[in-house]
This record gives structure tokens, sequence and C-alpha cells, in this order.
């Protein structure tokens, strides 16, 4: 279908979008036995076999590598199920947000932007960054109105502090990441980040984020129990508020392909020092999550494998609140027979509905409605900004001074390999007076 459109010229119809937005990944292809379309049109797989005739269509001459970037993409993406996107954005009106703006960095097919309700969705500039090139050129279909890039996060030039909320299923593994804006930073998170895919997307996002939004990171138990992972742990409580985090079993992304024990943390970042000293100094909450947080825990648990007893270390976060782990802590993942494991039984639907309610009752809780607030002091309003231009782009290149929600600036562009143009625009204070006059 995405081959038609292209071939066509013209925007998804509704019908149209209904069937791609059912794009869930590449998780039946076993892309280490294909290196060609060729290889893929003779295989006895039916979804090789479609892709390649995309493929033929969509990059005819090869120029864009569309099958080495699918396999690249493949290594490291599961796609969210549904209902579980949708847990995750019950967190997001819980908190209060109502709409603004919503960056992706890990946007796949755009389950989490289909997944918000309709009422915020249409209040929501949705901002997008996806590695393969073909599954963005779906979500560009689905949300035709979005700012979607095809490149990696690390590529795509989006400004700090510039998005209400960031939320996104993010690629782990050992796969390391070169930021080029990080080049000349010496500091050790940024270099610790830049080691493993998913630290770099931990950092990153919450620094894309804006003072009193919204972060929410799904990812890997890696971030959270690996030893070696401590400075990212402790950047990410220095930043920001830890508001809970609920750790999903082995069997939640088995449709995807992968056993993976997963977490989802739901983090509020800090308005500014104030909000974090009184934060982080309030009793029950440095007692109850950031020490325990920053901490780690055994238990003696019964080996999945043989049965036979084994200690297991995870993070002190679930030694102090056990109830947000979804499933029965047992000894063997999918990579050691006597590391931390979490299984269960449930559906994906029964997982989602323990979510749901952890959410409600226990992570926000009397909260409701408060969490969510990027609305600026009045020192910061007479601040100049840099965020992404949101204009539709035409007839604007790097040095235009343009007006933006009632700022004066300049906006710069950048250019992926594949074409696609990210502007951000940084403010001038001092351009307004001149406009007007």
């Amino acid at each position: 279908m995405l081959a038609k459109l292209a071939t066509e010229g013209r925007p998804a119809t509704a019908e149209e979008k209904e069937t791609l937005s059912k794009f869930r990944g590449w998780g039946g292809i076993p892309f280490g036995h294909y290196y060609t379309t060729r290889q893929l049109r003779n295989s006895y797989n039916s979804d090789a076999q479609r892709l390649a005739d995309a493929i033929d269509v969509l990059d005819p001459a090869e120029q864009k590598g569309l099958l080495s970037a699918i396999s690249k993409a493949a290594l490291t993406s599961y796609y969210t199920p549904t209902a579980i996107a949708r847990s995750m954005n019950r967190f997001l009106s819980l908190a209060g947000y109502k709409g603004g703006s919503l960056l992706d960095p890990s946007m796949g097919s755009g389950i989490f932007e289909g997944t918000l309700p309709e009422d915020i969705q249409q209040r929501t500039m949705i901002h997008g960054v996806e590695l393969d090139w073909l599954t963005g050129q779906i979500a560009k279909a689905l949300y035709p109105d979005g700012n979607i890039q095809v490149t990696g996060f690390e590529d795509a030039g989006t400004a700090m502090e510039a998005f209400d909320v960031v939320e996104s299923n993010i690629p782990f593994g050992s796969i390391k990441v070169t930021d080029p804006t990080w080049k000349h930073d010496s500091s050790p998170v940024r270099k610790a980040a830049q080691g493993r895919i998913h630290n770099y997307f931990a950092v990153k996002m919450l620094e894309s984020t804006k003072p009193g939004g919204l972060c929410v990171i799904m990812t890997s138990n890696a971030i959270l129990d690996t030893a070696s992972n401590a400075i990212i742990r402790d950047y990410i409580a220095d930043q920001a508020e830890i508001v809970g985090v609920v750790r999903l079993p082995d069997n939640t992304f088995k449709g995807a392909g992968t056993s993976a024990v997963t977490d989802v943390l739901f983090l509020r970042k800090f308005r500014d020092t104030e909000d974090r000293g009184n934060t982080r100094d309030d009793e029950k909450y440095r007692t109850q999550v950031l020490q325990p947080f920053l901490s780690t825990v055994t238990k003696d648990v019964t080996k999945k494998i043989d049965g036979t007893k084994v200690k297991v270390e995870y993070n002190g976060y679930f030694g102090a609140h056990p109830d947000f782990m979804i499933g029965n802590v047992i000894g063997g993942n999918q990579y050691k027979a006597d590391a931390f494991g979490l299984t269960s039984d449930l559906s994906t639907d029964e997982i989602a509905a323990a979510m749901d309610k952890l959410l409600e009752k226990k992570i926000v809780g009397t909260r409701k409605g408060k969490l969510f607030n990027t609305a600026k002091t009045d020192r910061e309003v007479h601040e100049a900004v840099r965020e992404s231009y949101v204009g539709n782009g035409d007839y604007i290149s790097s040095g235009n001074i343009v007006e933006q929600d009632g700022k004066f600036g300049i906006v710069s562009q950048t250019k992926s390999k594949y074409g696609d143009v990210t502007r951000t625009f940084e403010e001038r204070p001092g351009m307004k007076g001149k406009a007007a006059r």
C-alpha cells in the first residue's frame, strides 16, 4: 500500500490509514538470512516477499539502502502492543496533560500517537523520529500534519527542553551512538550514555523535555538493574521526579519476538533548582523513591530452568514497591539462566489493565491533574528560547527572521542523509521591538 501511495503521489485515505496503522514492524522476518531483495523474494516467507516488492518500487536504484536500514532497525526495535501504549498514555491524561508538543524519538509507525485520547491528539503537535525509512514513511502517511524525521535520534537536531511530553519505546542493546552535538562535551554522563543505545535515549529524552514536562520511557530493565548504569540512574534522579516505575513481565512483547523484561519510567522533569530541592528533600520521596531507586536488593528465587534456588539482584525501587512488578520474580531470563526474571500468565490486555490500576491508584493518586506544568515563570518569559520551528517551512531557509508564538527569532535548518529537514527556532528578544516599528 505504501508503494502504491508513493507511485500515485497522493496522501492516504482514511481507509488506507486504517490499514497502515496495523503495521507492527518486522518481527516475522529473519533478516540475518537476507542481504538482497532477490533473496527476500526467493524465500518462503510471504512477509519477506511483499517487502521485496515494496522496496523495488520505493528504492529501485537502491540509493536509500532500504533493506540495510530495515535490517539495522530490526535489531533494536520491538513494537509496542496497543493496550500497553494506551495505558502509558493514560498517565499523560492523569498527570494533567491536555495538549501541546510531543516528541517520540523512536516512533515506529506511531502507536503512542495513535492511542492518545482523541481530544488530546487534536491539541498535540506531533514530532517523531524513526530510523527505518519504510516505517517512517508509514508514520508520515498516518500523521501528515506531524513533524516526522526519518533518521537516527542522534542526527535529528531536536532542540533541548523544547517538548511538553517526550514518550517512546526506546531501542536497547550494546550499540554505540555518536551524537554530533555532544562532540566537544566531555561530561561523564554523556560519555557513558553513548556507549549503549538505551542509555543514550534515556539521557537525550530527558534533555529534550521542557521543565515541568513529562518524560515516559519504555526500556529494558538494564537501565535500572545493571551496575555499570548507576551514572545513568543518578542523572535521571537528578533531572526529574521519579513519579513511578512499572516493571512488565517477559511475555509482554511475545508477539514481537522478544521475551525481555521491560520497565516503564514515568518522570516529571524538575521545573527549576527550587523544585528539585523541595522534591528530593521531602522525606517520603527520599526514603520511599529516591534512595531505593539508587540502590539494589537481592532475593532468593526459583530458577526457571531447573527449579533450584538462586539469588538475583535488581533495582531497589522494586524492593520498596514489589507490587509495581507485574508478574512473578524468577531466576532466569532470555540472556542468563541465573539472572533476574519476571514472568506471568497474563494476557497483554490484563498486563495493561494492571498498569492502569497502578497508575491511577498508586503512582498518580491524589496528584491527578497536578503533575504536568510547563508554564514559564515571568523571568523565563523574558529569556531567549530555542525550540523546534513549528511552521510548515514554505519559503523558509536558514537565517530567516520569523515569528513563532509571539516571539521573534532566527530559523536554522539541517538535512538528514535521506533529505529530511529539521528546522529550529532561536528567539532573539531584541527583534520584537524592531518588528513593531
